[in-house]
């Protein structure tokens, strides 16, 4: 028979809802850290094709012309690759966190019980 007392069910609650809003803060905090660093990036990739427009008409060739491009193509290769690899850092970081808030951990390894102060503390 299992031990369902109104503590036990009041504890797992609180602990329940703690996880769900530090879960819901990792999540809000990830997407705006998305939504800055493209903003960032793109931002800086329209300057960037600003200037190569700019050097592209004051070009006397149509080889400085090209060499004008192809260079700012590699800068946005490059910046795209940085880009994926910020998005790929953070994306396996948050994983991490929303799955250690949401393991469920066997009561004989470690009971968790909230103290007064609402922290979790193993028992």
């Amino acid at each position: 028979m299992t031990d369902h007392t109104p503590d036990k069910i009041k504890n797992l609650l609180e602990i329940t809802i703690k996880r769900h809003d530090e879960a819901f803060i990792a999540q809000t905090g990830y997407f705006d850290d998305l939504i800055k660093r493209h903003t960032a990036c793109f931002a800086a990739m329209a300057a960037t094709r600003a200037d190569t427009l700019r050097a592209i008409y004051a070009s006397l060739s149509f080889n400085e012309a090209f060499e004008e491009n192809a260079k700012y193509e590699d800068t946005v290769r490059e910046s795209l690759q940085a880009l994926h690899e910020a998005n790929q850092n953070n994306w396996e970081d948050l994983q991490r966190r929303l799955n250690a808030l949401y393991t469920v951990e066997d009561d004989a390894k470690q009971a968790v019980r909230l103290t007064a102060a609402g922290r979790m503390n193993p028992a």
